[in-house]
């Protein structure tokens, strides 16, 4: 969030930053310079008249022949404005004072007051006019490799003053600061936390005043771990989901166990088996079927989520023989769980005659569920400890919730769908004023 403020000052009658001149020339004379804005006003001092005036001039000595500004005689009824100074110029005739209208920068040079004639006397004014400073714009970019973060003040005028400030307080000559020749740029190497906090660009010239603040923050991950670690979350849910329900399969007191990927292709066995028994869900052996398949469907996505994950994680940490191991496992789960998802029972029963087949089948999915857990969490750890050294960490509230309720859609829908059809089979069989069996 970027939050800029801005103060300038300039009055439209400008009479600013008097300083002392060393004598130019052999004339000695008191030489004054005010700095101006473009098309301000400017008013020019004259020395205190303590003896009888008779006549005062203001020349502008820049251009050679000297150029008279105005002229005042005592004896005269007014004033007399000279040149391309009539409409520009007012003049105080009692304190000698000149003011200058609508300056520009072709107004530049030194100013002379003389009184009474008395050129030793004279006072000498120099005058600069310059633009402004404008509102400064702070932009950031940060480094491809997340080290560095460069801070740039976009800021026009003349006789541009930068000063950085963090927090406040000026930027400590530090090895951690790093600032452009013309105080425009400023790097901020080897992001740390404690970096985080409001930059402030002011600049400033002799005439105006102006701040840009920034507020830094900045991620401790790049945005590949950020996918990374929400894909994580993600793949923790749906494990936790299907852990839950092969716990609820394992609770069943009935056999053959319908937790058994093997068992899929024998539904006709288990659908005769549970129409003879009440279970917990009340359950046909089809209903199981489907139930057992969204369960294998879950394990599958966790576990290809898990997989994008870990090639992030390489991509960005670097390869590993464990790493390379777990993708792997997690390959071989994807390739079993969708196997049994997406084939059908009677293809299956010719795999599952054999012992050591049928054993894995069985152990794949529950295996897949514990792996999914146990590496989600590592990675949510992992990627939580690189997201510490940065100023802001990523809402995963809704990394958890959106799969959960994603996750239970699908399976309240399934259990609505099988509650009415079950209603609708036992009104059938048991149609109202029949017999009871």
């Amino acid at each position: 969030m970027m939050q800029v403020s801005d103060q300038v000052f300039f009055p439209s009658i400008l009479l600013l930053m008097l300083k002392d001149f060393s004598p130019g020339s052999a004339v000695e004379s008191l030489e004054k310079r005010i700095f101006a804005a473009v098309g301000s006003s400017v008013l020019f001092p004259a020395p205190e008249i303590r003896s009888h005036l008779k006549i005062i001039q203001w020349e502008f000595i820049n251009n050679h022949p000297l150029q008279l500004i105005v002229e005042y005689q005592l004896d005269s009824s007014k004033a007399i404005v000279y040149g391309p100074y009539k409409g520009r110029v007012d003049f105080n005739e009692s304190t000698g004072y000149l003011l200058l209208k609508n300056v520009q920068k072709k107004d530049n040079g030194i100013y002379k007051v003389v009184i009474n004639l008395e050129e030793k006397k004279a006072q000498k004014v120099s005058l600069t006019v310059i633009e402004p400073v404008t509102q400064p714009q702070l932009r950031s970019n940060l480094s491809l490799d997340g080290s560095t973060l460069w801070l740039s003040c976009d800021v026009s005028g003349d006789r541009i003053t930068i000063v950085w400030m963090r927090n406040e307080e000026p930027i400590p000559p530090e090895e951690c600061y790093q600032q452009s020749e013309d105080q425009k740029h400023l790097g901020i190497i080897n992001l740390e936390k404690s970096d985080c906090g409001n930059f402030s660009c002011n600049a400033s010239n002799e005439i105006s005043w102006r701040q840009a603040t920034l507020f830094v923050t900045f991620e401790g991950i790049p945005a590949a771990l950020q996918q990374a670690q929400k894909m994580s979350a993600v793949a923790l849910m749906l494990g936790v989901i299907a852990a839950l329900g092969f716990v609820s399969l394992c609770c069943q007191s009935a056999k053959p166990k319908p937790g058994h990927a093997a068992s899929l292709s024998q539904n006709h066995n288990f659908a005769k088996h549970h129409r003879s028994k009440r279970n917990f869900f009340n359950w046909n052996g089809e209903e199981w079927r489907y139930f057992i398949c969204f369960l294998q469907a879950t394990v599958c996505l966790s576990s290809g989520l898990l997989f994008a994950v870990t090639i992030i994680w390489m991509a960005q940490q670097g390869v590993s023989v464990f790493l390379i191991f777990l993708i792997l496992a997690l390959t071989w789960v994807m390739m079993v769980t969708l196997t049994v998802v997406v084939w059908d029972p009677k293809r299956l029963r010719t795999f599952t005659g054999r012992r050591t087949i049928r054993i894995i089948l069985d152990a794949t999915a529950p295996g897949g569920v514990i792996l999914v857990m146990v590496l989600a969490g590592f990675f949510l750890m992992n990627i939580r400890d690189l997201e510490e050294k940065g100023c802001s960490s990523t809402d995963m509230i809704a990394s958890f919730i959106i799969p959960l309720v994603l996750s239970l859609i699908p399976f309240l829908f399934f259990l609505f769908y099988h509650i009415k059809r079950r209603k609708k089979k036992e009104t059938r069989n048991n149609p109202p004023g029949g017999e009871e069996n």
